[in-house]
């Protein structure tokens, strides 16, 4: 039975890559992953490498990782979107438009990890299309041997129900910026005060890293990232990249939910249409955003390992 510590095998770093600063949150390896360490991989014949959605913050994924690398026993890597964490913030000059998420991605998966290691790619929401861009994008396409689509946002993102919601905040971004400015200038203790508040409050929000990935986001420079590469999504995730797909259907996998916002089971129907040798199926009673209580992911993990083995 896998144990249910999100940090056992856990190691985290703010990583600098060429496209900005990152989280690196890692399990099943000796040590931090960098550069210059090319003997840590040596032994490693394959890596599950995770994609957040939008809010780009891999802290969300940590119980997700855990479980994954416990039950499958292969390392498990993944890496914030840039300027999706508080750290070193001030140091992006560029706007961290989704096709500069998509490359930030490719540089760390070129440079970290060695071609010799197979990848299997678990990309979530925004993540997915992401994940399915660097099948296309790799130097060596064969060592990407498959790639989770979880709740998959692949087409007509502007035109969903919630995004047309999300909308409205675009409308009134800089009084939202302002309240989180002044939350994320509270003193640490007040903070903590509000924290455990917060955590007495959201009893289904029951992994910790959900919740210590909500506190990251109380921080007005990274909803500002947040919010304008969501509003970049909904400009370029319109037409569903068919012969993307078609090239790389034996290794994609999707994943819908029977009720999701932005990933609605009419997607999933089209796909069907298009692609009837794909594995496209559906999680009965998992939401979008699976990742915010653990009874959920471990469906999702359970269904990922039954697809690996």
């Amino acid at each position: 039975m896998a144990n249910n510590n999100e940090d056992v095998g856990f190691k985290e770093t703010v990583y600098r890559s060429k496209h900005g600063p990152t989280k690196l949150v890692q399990y099943g390896l000796d040590s931090l992953i960098t550069e210059d360490n090319v003997n840590l991989f040596a032994n490693t014949r394959r890596v599950i490498y995770v994609i957040p959605g939008n809010p780009g913050v891999i802290t969300f994924y940590k119980y997700f990782m855990a479980q994954l690398h416990q039950k499958e026993g292969c390392p498990v890597i993944g890496f914030s979107h840039v300027g999706h964490i508080p750290d070193e913030i001030d140091t992006i000059q560029c706007e961290t438009t989704l096709w500069y998420q998509i490359y930030h991605h490719l540089e760390l998966i070129e440079t970290l990890i060695p071609p010799h290691v197979e990848i299997i790619l678990a990309g979530h929401s925004i993540g997915a299309f992401i994940a399915l861009q660097l099948n296309r994008l790799v130097t060596k396409r064969s060592r990407i041997i498959k790639s989770f689509l979880l709740f998959p946002a692949l087409q007509k993102m502007g035109d969903l129900p919630a995004a047309k919601s999300f909308k409205v905040l675009f409308m009134f971004k800089h009084f939202v910026f302002f309240i989180i400015f002044l939350l994320s200038s509270l003193s640490r203790a007040t903070q903590d005060r509000i924290r455990g508040w917060f955590a007495r409050s959201n009893h289904e929000m029951n992994p910790q890293c959900a919740r210590d990935g909500v506190l990251e986001l109380v921080n007005w420079k990274v909803l500002k990232h947040v919010v304008s590469m969501a509003q970049d999504e909904f400009r370029q995730v319109y037409h569903l990249d068919e012969r993307l797909i078609e090239e790389n259907l034996d290794k994609l996998v999707s994943v819908f939910a029977e009720v999701d916002r932005w990933a609605p089971v009419e997607h999933a129907v089209i796909m069907k249409k298009l692609f009837p040798e794909g594995q496209i199926e559906m999680l009965n009673k998992v939401p979008h955003d699976f990742v915010m209580r653990t009874d959920h992911t471990d469906i999702v993990v359970d269904f990922m390992l039954d697809r690996i083995k």
